[in-house]
């Protein structure tokens, strides 16, 4: 969780898309008993994506949820955020409810005529092949300092 050096007491922001993880983004504040709504004051559901919601919250002194990738590669432009949950580092984040996995697989051509079954199953394993997942392991550190991503073996 990242957190303004300015914040204004319990102003959240969020992307506000609608997608997968905006469910993942909200779970904290459930497992808190909080379900969020348009109508607290406090919840901003900004309609943007991560970058916007990063710039946002440190103009507006608010916390929000965001992807260790979107942060470290906006850092330089958000002077006022500071990381108050997950550790500075993907080493340091020991709270697995913070993890963002990412999975992919090949979609049943059966079920789904005209898909490329024998193109998709190639990038399934290439991009679960170990020295691949040693690349997405190291991307960014050298730009960054840490990689951008957790490889997933």
């Amino acid at each position: 969780m990242r957190q303004s050096r300015r914040c204004c007491p319990g102003s959240f922001c969020q992307p506000g898309r609608q997608e997968r993880h905006e469910h993942e983004r909200i779970k904290p504040l459930g497992r808190a008993g909080i379900t969020p709504t348009k109508d607290m004051a406090w919840y901003n559901a900004l309609g943007q994506g991560m970058g916007e919601t990063l710039l946002t919250s440190n103009e507006k002194g608010a916390y929000t949820l965001a992807d260790r990738g979107t942060y470290l590669s906006m850092k330089d432009k958000l002077s006022n955020l500071i990381v108050v949950v997950g550790g500075n580092s993907i080493q340091d984040n020991k709270d697995k409810n913070l993890l963002n996995p990412y999975g992919v697989l090949a979609v049943d051509p059966g079920k789904h005529p005209g898909v490329n079954f024998d193109m998709a199953t190639k990038f399934v394993q290439w991009i679960t092949s170990l020295d691949t997942q040693k690349m997405i392991g190291s991307f960014g550190a050298d730009k960054f300092g840490q990689p951008l991503f957790l490889r997933r073996f």
